[in-house]
């Protein structure tokens, strides 16, 4: 459900938190990627793109907005990534920097985003291993771009002139219990924030188990639960002029409320966000099939219960179900998935029934020539309560594609094309409806070693 609170004080406090608790992580892991006494075989990657093309309607601006503002402008974009992997006895280690670089014809749309990504494996013994991922991201803008390595899907909306901050942090135990089941148990941490105050942040915490099980050479079964505590600041009302908040405030309560107060009045009895916290169970079988050159498909269904930290708020439940089907081919690769549940909030709502489908596809037409394409849409809608879908809606779609002609020496030419749009309803403030499409073209260089 939306969540509509003044601006809280405890804001600065929690971003620093959750900053020294990010610090701590990465440094925790960075130390148990160095055993004593074993010498690393390291290789170092990376690559640098270059692009220049055309974007329409770079500030995000709905459709009301004077065409001047939307206009489109020239876009030239920089991109680099830097990376190193290791590898001990027991232990690979793997970590990414990539900062990039979008620049326009007005220089108050440029901007530099960061994202860094670090991943390690040790295994303890023949049958028990641990795994440390994080994936964290920055941009002063919410990119758009499909050659952006940041671009992270912040409460599915799309807000010009806003920073986003993401952080993905998860740790899995796993216990090979035969030769043919294992047993996982997993902790993530997660933060989602908007430096726009009117937009929802959120941070959670979540642990889980799953038993899973082969049958046969390509059939795995498996079943699971995961339990988490979301919470979330922020998403304070848009501001109203003097005269129409005189005017509602002077309004006799008891009589209908005037059509030019709706807004107003919903606004201020909303309920602050940081009483809209929720736990999330969810209990989940799954299924998958894969050949490693072929078919593969996997589905898990089960269902997601929340259960507000307000008693007075009762519980919400939906059905939970993820699905993809897919081949995995040398000259062909493709996925198409669905997902619906409860989704852990941020951005618009704090409570919200997720919908989305998704579809990637690569095709390999000699060793040098490739064409990727991809198409992604959420359908995000807010659930009061009650448990009931209310009229705030979000729903985003993307559509990207990149050609690819490889060169000698690491190098490669591009071509690229993306085309976002937005639609909202019931939303008392930003995000509006948007529709942007960039299309660019430029080149790439590759290294390892």
């Amino acid at each position: 459900m939306p969540g509509r609170t003044p601006f809280s004080a405890q804001r600065a406090t929690a971003v620093s938190r959750n900053r020294r608790t990010l610090r701590w992580v990465l440094i925790v892991a960075a130390a148990a990627c160095a055993p004593a006494g074993a010498e690393a075989a390291w290789d170092f990657f990376g690559d640098i793109r270059f692009t220049g093309g055309r974007a329409d309607n770079p500030r995000l601006l709905d459709p009301n907005q004077p065409a001047e503002l939307r206009r489109a402008q020239n876009q030239e974009t920089l991109g680099l990534t830097l990376g190193a992997r290791a590898k001990w006895e027991k232990t690979d280690f793997d970590f990414s920097y990539s900062p990039y670089g979008e620049f326009y014809e007005e220089s108050d749309l440029s901007q530099v985003g960061h994202a860094f990504g670090l991943t390690w494996d040790h295994r303890y013994t023949p049958r028990l291993s641990m795994r440390l991922k994080e994936d964290f991201g920055y941009n002063p803008k919410l990119p758009t771009n499909p050659i952006d390595p940041n671009t992270p899907g912040l409460g599915g909306a799309l807000i010009g002139e806003t920073s986003t901050t993401s952080h993905d942090f998860r740790d899995t135990l796993t216990f090979r219990a035969t030769e043919k089941s294992t047993i996982s148990w997993w902790y993530r941490n997660l933060l989602r924030s908007y430096s726009n105050d009117q937009l929802l942040d959120v941070t959670g915490n979540a642990a889980g188990t799953e038993y899973a099980r082969i049958f046969g050479p390509h059939v795995t079964l498996s079943g699971g639960y995961e339990f988490g505590l979301f919470k979330f600041r922020d998403g304070e009302p848009p501001n109203f002029p003097s005269s129409l908040v005189q005017f509602c405030e002077s309004r006799d309560p008891n009589k209908p409320t005037d059509p030019n107060c709706i807004a107003f009045v919903a606004a201020a009895n909303a309920i602050p966000a940081e009483d809209q916290g929720f736990d999330r169970h969810r209990l989940y079988g799954g299924y998958a099939y894969d050949v490693p050159a072929g078919l593969h498909a996997d589905a898990a269904v089960g269902y997601d219960a929340l259960v507000f930290d307000n008693a007075d708020f009762g519980t919400t439940s939906r059905p939970f179900l993820r699905g993809a089907v897919g081949w995995n081919g040398a000259r062909f690769h493709s996925r198409v998935g669905y997902e619906q549940g409860l989704d852990e909030g941020g951005g618009v709502a704090t409570s919200a029934e997720l919908r989305r489908l998704q579809a990637d596809v690569r095709l390999q037409f000699t060793e040098k020539i490739s064409f990727d394409v991809s198409a992604l849409r959420d359908d995000r809608r807010a659930i009061d309560f009650e448990g009931n879908t209310s009229e705030v809606s979000l729903v985003t779609t993307r559509g990207a594609g990149t050609f690819t002609y490889k060169l000698e020496h690491g190098w490669a030419l591009l071509a690229l094309f993306s085309h976002d749009r937005q639609t909202t309803e019931g939303i008392l403030s930003p995000p509006d409806d948007v529709k942007t499409t960039r299309y660019a073209l430029g080149a790439s260089w590759s290294f390892a070693r």
